[in-house]
């Protein structure tokens, strides 16, 4: 809508030096590079300086890598260094254990709080608010197309983002129009029924947020290859109130169910099949037709390439079912 024809790369999608590339054979000219910069590249880099950085949360994740949360936090936090007082670092305002050391401008998102004083974009039960030293404005959450607190929080951080690199007024409208990406709790509708693919939960963290968006019960698909030591206890009081059934399938799949079947009350089922085809099956049977969200809190990588690869898959699953 601004008309700054970005690059949209890094981790997620092509790579940057992809970017480099298109500049000096001049097949195209960028006005703004948008990258997800990984801990693991992050570990690794010496002189990486970004404009307007982020660091959304930290979770118990990638520990096979870093070992303990202290490493995992310092690689995430380098994504702070190098900038300049021209810069602006952007924080979760509840995280204090991410603010960093900086002389870059200071922005917050998350919980709105109570001193009106603080600068950033801020969520309530019902209002995402702007708040900066020349430009104040609210807007009714529902208005928001993509569903889910986390989501609201990340439009918060791509609004002050967007505004640490461009003079444009940020504005309400931007947030309008908005789609989910693909794999991000992705709403499909097949013959009447709502399937949601939210394949990019990989941890237990993201299936937590994605049945926190859920305003009707689901019923929910939980598996893959789980990291180890995870306590998908921890779902129990998101399911409680939100999710009518619940069918584990692939290699965690026995792990899921032996962890959370005793907790469950009566009014919830937990099943457990091989596959994820079997678990489409399975929830495509059930007698009450309710939503059908895929947030596995999983890896992918014990029956498909990636999460994209399984993601895929389940989309084209519903569609071949509904030809049979």
């Amino acid at each position: 809508q601004l008309g700054l024809n970005p690059f949209l790369g890094g981790n997620f999608g092509r790579a940057l030096s992809e970017m480099v590339v298109d500049i000096r054979e001049q097949r195209v000219s960028y006005g703004l590079a948008i990258v997800e910069v990984s801990s693991y590249q992050l570990e690794w880099s010496h002189d990486f300086h970004a404009n307007a950085s982020t660091v959304l949360n930290l979770t118990s994740d990638h520990l096979a890598r870093h070992e303990t949360m202290e490493e995992y936090r310092r690689c995430k936090m380098k994504i702070f260094d190098h900038q300049t007082e021209q810069d602006w670092a952007v924080v979760p305002i509840q995280s204090k254990a991410l603010h960093p050391s900086t002389p870059a401008t200071l922005r917050f998102f998350g919980s709105a709080p109570s001193d009106t004083s603080i600068y950033g974009c801020f969520t309530d039960d019902t209002q995402l608010h702007w708040r900066s030293p020349n430009n104040t404005w609210s807007l009714d959450r529902t208005q928001i197309p993509l569903l889910g607190l986390h989501n609201h929080h990340n439009i918060a951080a791509a609004l002050l983002l967007l505004q640490g690199v461009t003079s444009v007024d940020v504005t309400p409208e931007l947030c309008l129009h908005l789609q989910p990406l693909e794999h991000r709790l992705e709403p499909l509708l097949h013959n009447g029924r709502l399937w949601i693919n939210d394949s990019k939960a990989t941890n237990i963290e993201a299936t937590q947020a994605a049945l926190s968006s859920m305003t009707t019960p689901v019923i929910l698909l939980l598996g893959g290859a789980g990291k180890k030591g995870a306590q998908y206890t921890e779902l129990l009081p998101y399911i409680e109130d939100i999710v009518s059934s619940i069918i584990c399938f692939g290699t965690s799949g026995t792990e899921i169910k032996q962890q959370l079947a005793p907790h469950l009350t009566e009014k919830i089922h937990c099943d457990l099949v091989i596959d994820l085809s079997s678990a489409i099956q399975l929830a495509r049977l059930q007698k009450e037709p309710r939503p059908i969200l895929l947030s596995p809190a999983c890896a992918s990588f014990d029956a498909f390439t990636n999460f994209e690869h399984r993601g895929r898959y389940f989309k084209e699953t519903i569609r071949q079912q509904d030809t049979e």
